[in-house]
């Protein structure tokens, strides 16, 4: 399921719609998206809480207009979230709820909504800024997608430069978006074909791998890739492997010394040394200018 995102800037509704705002006891909707509800979606003033025509109001400031703790602000979140599930005909934008004027940091509120979140109903978007907070965040991993025709994926339609969340952590095989960390992995599930696509992409998310395929809740796709692109990118990438390689073989230098009754020393790499002491030892040292040869002392 696509998380669904509410909109940063909500003008008017469709008929099922319901704008979720923060407001506080007093009911005094004034200021903020409070005023906004009040003005255009049938918020009524004196009531703090609840539905009222197309918006619903969750508190977040006292009737001192002072900042409710988050032990009560969850109380009222949950009422909520047994509103949403109680009217699946209802859809309810909501949008990041004391983070105006009472002051919270979505930091703070957007986990008041996880369990909300995690039950996947279709009937509720969530503010961007909560999602990101709601989603497990991880390092950014780049890699290669393909695609059919359009950007199609298995029935899930992408774009260029967008992003796309998913709202459960990510199971190879079984849910999340997948795609290839090497660029010629990828025509491993989506071969050269007419009307193919190919597509840079990042997970910025929790990732899951296993073998040449990883998958991920959270994939930013970049620009589409030609044929040509995609295999040029492969072959920076061997050879950038190659280079390394190589300068590491070449800075290599090892200093082996041991002693002992039949001590033995081996070491490989330009400038290589090896010694060792002690009665039937041996010591082999290969490079090119290692020093080779054998060093045994002892009765």
């Amino acid at each position: 399921m696509k998380i669904k995102i509410t909109p940063s800037k909500i003008t008017k509704l469709k008929k099922n719609e319901v704008f979720v705002f923060g407001s506080n006891l007093l009911g005094n909707h004034a200021g903020g998206a409070a005023r906004l509800a009040v003005e255009q979606f049938g918020a009524i003033n004196g009531q703090a809480e609840g539905l009222q025509g197309q918006s619903y109001a969750i508190p977040t400031l006292n009737k001192n207009m002072e900042k409710i703790s988050l032990d009560v602000l969850q109380y009222h979140v949950n009422k909520f979230a047994n509103d949403v599930e109680a009217t699946p005909k209802l859809q309810f934008l909501l949008t990041d709820v004391g983070c105006g004027i009472a002051g919270f940091k979505a930091e703070e509120v957007a986990p008041l909504f996880t369990e909300l979140y995690k039950k996947n109903l279709p009937n509720i978007s969530f503010p961007k800024s909560f999602v990101d907070l709601l989603i497990t965040e991880g390092p950014v991993v780049p890699g290669f997608k393909g695609f059919d025709k359009g950007m199609n994926c298995r029935g899930y339609q992408y774009s260029e430069n967008a992003e796309f969340f998913h709202d459960q952590e990510p199971s190879l095989c079984n849910h999340g978006f997948h795609f290839c960390e090497s660029p010629l992995d990828v025509f491993n599930y989506y071969p050269p074909e007419i009307g193919r696509e190919y597509a840079h992409v990042e997970a910025f998310g929790a990732v899951e791998k296993d073998g040449d395929k990883t998958a991920t809740n959270k994939l930013r796709v970049k620009a589409k890739l030609s044929l040509g692109k995609l295999f040029k990118l492969h072959f920076e990438v061997v050879s950038d492997s190659i280079k390394a390689a190589v300068e590491k073989i070449k800075s290599s230098t090892e200093t082996t010394t041991t002693a002992g009754y039949k001590a033995h020393a081996n070491t490989a790499g330009n400038k290589a040394h090896a010694s060792v002491k002690g009665r039937d030892s041996i010591a082999v040292s290969l490079g090119i200018e290692g020093l080779k040869g054998l060093l045994a002392a002892g009765s």
